[in-house]
């Protein structure tokens, strides 16, 4: 929302939060992007060549900066001559080799991948991705996010530039978080449903009220019914902030920290009154909760496929395992295969992926059903 927002020169605000591009991560991220485009960034390189911690302190970053005052040159030309700079501990020093060769690796690299996996290299070379995953903490999971929604930035500056390259990524990413005027007085209020609480406005937007995003995936897999529930009282109050009018946006598909799939409406929009809904866009028919054959399926297949007893599992879910002697062979179903389906009727496959596959049935719609669990016959 936030780089919509400052595309289209939209002024806003953030109430109890910090503006995207000002965030911790998204910062160290751009500036490892700066320095791999141009190592003579003194500043950047600065912000990060300790970042994640490799045991270059302060005082050694003072003498390095000393160095290069002294000698007029950049930091990062004192630092590839390292080892003859007598100042500076050998442990230090060696860890400065490491970055140093961490950097040249991503210069290489620059030349031949696009921004998008240049920076999913970023965050697996310097350790900065698997420094945050050890610390298990919502916080860290928060910036874990930040940061995978950045290569979905990515992603989209590669799908719509005419220039792909890097340099021209950063002059966007730099005007961007630059675009914001604070001297306007009319902004769009952005907060948390948390931060809205005793608040009231006469229009609101609910964006994201998808599956995965609202329920949030972590209370969706966890099958947990009291972090359901807490999730559907957060809607609640969402909805409640409004006067007048009261917006609630979902999308078809998604691109979320690097993967587009289709979106499935949340259950939460089901659960209102249908009196109460004005449909403003029914060009096309959404995948909702109820559509999607969802179940907890999802939970087991990858986990436990290999030793779970399949009858015991299809009972719990009312679902049927195929007779591989009987039924067809569920390799042979693939993209665009016609099939049938005992309940469904006849439709045709428009995604597989692994034993999940998508089918667009003539009556009854797009469902989402696990071949491995299901009969269906090829037709």
């Amino acid at each position: 929302i936030e780089d919509a927002l400052n595309r289209s020169q939209t002024p806003y605000n953030i109430y109890g939060g910090t503006k995207f591009y000002e965030r911790k991560e998204i910062r160290d991220l751009v500036a490892y992007l700066r320095v791999i485009q141009n190592p003579q960034d003194d500043i950047s390189l600065k912000r990060i060549i300790n970042v994640p911690r490799r045991g270059i302190g302060l005082r050694t970053i003072e003498k390095i900066e000393d160095r290069a005052s002294l000698k007029q040159e950049s930091v990062y030309s004192v630092l590839i001559d390292i080892d003859t700079n007598s100042d500076i501990s050998t442990k230090a020093r060696a860890s400065i080799s490491g970055f140093v060769d961490v950097v040249g690796t991503l210069r290489t690299i620059k030349e031949v991948y696009p921004v998008s996996k240049l920076i999913e290299k970023v965050l697996d070379v310097t350790g900065y991705l698997d420094e945050l995953e050890k610390d298990k903490n919502e916080e860290s999971q928060d910036r874990i996010d930040n940061l995978k929604e950045f290569i979905s930035i990515a992603l989209e500056f590669e799908q719509n530039s005419e220039e792909k390259d890097l340099e021209t990524f950063l002059t966007g990413i730099a005007l961007t978080s630059e675009s914001n005027n604070d001297e306007e007085n009319d902004k769009v209020s952005l907060m948390t449903i948390h931060t809205s609480k005793g608040l009231e406005f006469p229009v609101v937007f609910l964006t994201g009220l998808e599956e995965g995003l609202f329920p949030i995936s972590r209370a969706v897999k966890s099958m947990n019914d009291s972090e359901i529930e807490e999730e559907r009282r957060l809607c609640y109050v969402g909805i409640t902030r409004a006067k007048e009018h009261l917006y609630m946006t979902l999308t078809q598909k998604r691109t979320l920290y690097g993967r587009t799939n289709p979106a499935i409406a949340s259950r939460f929009m089901e659960e209102l009154p249908e009196e109460c809904i004005q449909k403003l866009n029914t060009v096309k028919k959404e995948l909702t909760y109820s559509k999607a054959s969802y179940n907890i399926l999802d939970k087991y297949t990858k986990k436990y496929m290999n030793t779970v007893n399949k009858s015991t599992v299809a009972s719990k879910v009312n679902a049927t395992v195929k007779d591989s002697s009987k039924e067809t062979n569920i390799d042979d179903i693939k993209l665009a295969s016609k099939v049938h389906h005992p309940k469904f009727g006849i439709g045709t496959v428009i995604s597989v992926v692994g034993t999940e596959v998508t089918i667009a049935f003539d009556k009854q719609g797009i469902k989402k059903i696990n071949k491995e669990y299901t009969t269906l016959d090829l037709l």
